[in-house]
């Protein structure tokens, strides 16, 4: 009876052993070892090293990667301040409240008019937009640009006073003119990204881009000339639709497009050549 007993406790040994025991042991070498996160030191690279590689190789933001991989990720994903992330130093860890270690950050954080970030950097205003309706970052705002250095490739001689007196002149940056206002909304209201990322990063990063166009085919309007030989134009309008993809790479290196899909019936505007037909100045 007692070498049962004792039989038992074994087997329950070696259960403990094989099932129990495996559980608290370290999976990985290293995984006691911790950051202090007080001076910013989660190296960031460990994880993302694809991201600051390309980081590293660009010519803008550059500097960003220089040296600190962690402090280049912060510079932009701890950039808002208005987003709370977690910190700790002087013995207090504090939780995040909106973010734990980072967040997904639009261009505008550092780009709008007089940016609201940390460490004041604030990057270059992209003025020269329309204020887009749903975004909480400023696009507009008065500026103040050097008239007196002539602009970069001008043909003639420097204006009067242009050399040597730079001059101080504020312009108002509303994009009231911009042909991407429609682009920097649709981006806006496109929840691929944060604000208006779509459009920035369409076109200021080395991302292929692939785009179906669809524009009018064709202009038409109707002269008429009275019995005096002065000519009046009426009915300026867009007819038909021309459809179109275009491929590019990230450098413009590779450019495609495919042949052009016309969708417009010509017998409807055409007049017959016997004068007859039918009347073309009306929509088909």
């Amino acid at each position: 009876m007692q070498g049962s007993k004792i039989a038992l406790m074994l087997v329950a040994v070696v259960a403990i052993g094989i099932f129990a025991l495996p559980s608290t042991m370290s999976v990985f070498s290293g995984q006691h070892t911790w950051y202090d996160i007080s001076g910013g030191d989660v190296p960031c690279v460990k994880c993302h090293a694809d991201k600051y590689e390309e980081l590293s190789m660009t010519e803008v933001h550059s500097s960003f990667a220089r040296g600190d991989a962690s402090g280049a990720c912060y510079v932009c994903h701890r950039a808002d301040l208005d987003i709370s992330y977690a910190n700790a130093g002087d013995g207090r860890a504090t939780p995040g409240g909106n973010s734990h270690a980072a967040s997904t950050i639009a261009c505008m954080a550092c780009h709008e008019y007089e940016a609201h970030v940390r460490d004041n950097n604030q990057g270059p205003f992209a003025g020269g937009f329309e204020q887009p309706y749903g975004s909480p970052f400023t696009y507009t705002g008065e500026v103040s640009i050097d008239s007196g250095s002539p602009q970069k490739g001008s043909v003639g001689p420097p204006q009067k006073g242009s050399v040597g007196t730079p001059q101080e002149e504020n312009i108002i940056s509303d994009g009231d003119h911009a042909v991407h206002n429609a682009y920097v909304q649709s981006a806006v209201d496109s929840d691929l990204m944060v604000d208006s990322n779509e459009a920035c990063i369409a076109c200021h990063t080395a991302i292929p881009m692939e785009i179906d166009w669809s524009r009018a085919y064709a202009m038409r309007s109707q002269s008429v000339v009275d019995s005096l030989g002065d000519w009046t134009v009426e009915q300026l309008g867009a007819i038909g639709t021309s459809s179109v993809t275009t491929y590019s790479d990230g450098y413009g290196d590779d450019a495609s497009t495919t042949k052009p899909y016309v969708d417009y019936d010509m017998t409807q505007s055409v007049p017959s050549r016997g004068g007859g037909g039918v009347d073309w100045l009306q929509p088909p």
